[in-house]
């Protein structure tokens, strides 16, 4: 989300929520997530679901 202006409700996702937000919105895989982010898949399924619910 570089050079993009976020919405004011991006302000409440903690910094690693927001990484992953901006790793969905450019279609990259919970596989792939887990493994750029240094995290388990269940933590990256955690953020996922917990970003999903939020929309």
């Amino acid at each position: 989300m570089t050079g993009i202006q976020k919405p004011e409700m991006f302000s409440e996702l903690t910094p690693r929520k927001q990484q992953v937000l901006e790793l969905l919105t450019h279609g990259v895989s919970n596989a792939e997530m887990d493994q750029h982010l240094h995290l388990s898949p269940r933590t990256v399924e955690k953020y996922v679901s917990s970003l999903l619910r939020k929309l």
